[in-house]
């Protein structure tokens, strides 16, 4: 996503439908109508204006406040299939990307807290006790890593009960691979080299736990299951996408972001799927 000729455009794809509505209803906005008239006169440095209309403010462009606009955006990056319920802190480093109005960590709180889902799907989460352990630091991306299952699960079509759970130290990116408790030594082996030594590199150290990972893989498994429905094996790969992509306090970017130097454009949160 880049900003060219003063508007928002996403490159090699059409703008997303809610990026074209943002741009045609400012001028319904007396605020933004009014800060058009100061960047044409010059007394406005933070705003500027572009060829086709669209007012942005240092890289984001302005919601208007009309009607249910900014509730739409809001709904969009909050229920999406490429995001999955993010909490109020990842919710606000996406949009920011892209959109900007007044008050909008307040809007992005609010709107979190009142949804049903997630107040459906919260839980406590604590630290696990016991001996605190020395683990060495990581030195390269993919190079120690965490593991654990999470189990319980109902079977899926293809026999599937566990989601093996395998999270690099550096980035946090992660991956969620689909078991069965049935399975063999070798058929693990085999199915490690497939999906992560082909990616990444042979770990020099795994450890077996990542509790926090756990923690909101749950959430967002069960979210995910109440909103879109069906086995939890289908939407197992945008579970896997919309925690990779969101952001991460402990590493202050998303895991896409620390791994491959950019994270996936936060447009495709407005043309997703439906």
């Amino acid at each position: 996503m880049s900003i060219s000729d003063g508007g928002v455009t996403v490159q090699n794809r059409s703008e997303s439908s809610l990026v074209v509505e943002v741009k045609e209803k400012q001028d319904s906005d007396s605020i933004l109508l009014k800060l058009k008239g100061a960047v044409h006169q010059q007394r406005v440095e933070v705003f500027s204006q572009g060829g086709d209309g669209g007012l942005p403010s240092q890289g984001q462009l302005c919601v208007p406040n009309v009607g249910e606009l900014r509730r739409k955006i809001l709904a969009k990056a909050h229920n999406s299939m490429y995001s999955i319920h993010p909490g109020t802190t990842r919710m606000y480093r996406d949009l920011r990307e892209v959109y900007w109005w007044i008050d909008i960590e307040r809007d992005i709180a609010d709107f979190v807290a009142k949804c049903p889902n997630c107040y459906q799907v919260k839980v406590e989460h604590h630290r696990p006790g016991g001996m605190t352990r020395e683990i060495d630091i990581p030195t390269w991306k993919w190079e120690l890593i965490n593991m654990d299952f999470i189990t319980g699960l109902p079977h899926t079509r293809r026999l599937h009960n566990f989601i093996w759970v395998i999270v690099d130290r550096v980035t946090n990116s992660s991956h969620f691979l689909a078991v069965k408790t049935t399975d063999s030594i070798e058929e693990y082996a085999k199915l490690y080299i497939n999906e992560i030594v082909s990616l990444h590199v042979v770990p020099l150290s795994i450890i077996s736990d990542r509790e926090r990972t756990i923690h909101t893989l749950d959430d967002i498994l069960r979210a995910c299951v109440i909103d879109f429905k069906g086995s939890w094996e289908v939407h197992l790969p945008l579970i896997e996408f919309a925690y990779n992509n969101s952001y991460h306090s402990n590493i202050q970017m998303a895991p896409y972001e620390a791994l491959m130097g950019r994270g996936v454009d936060i447009d495709l949160l407005f043309v997703g799927l439906k």
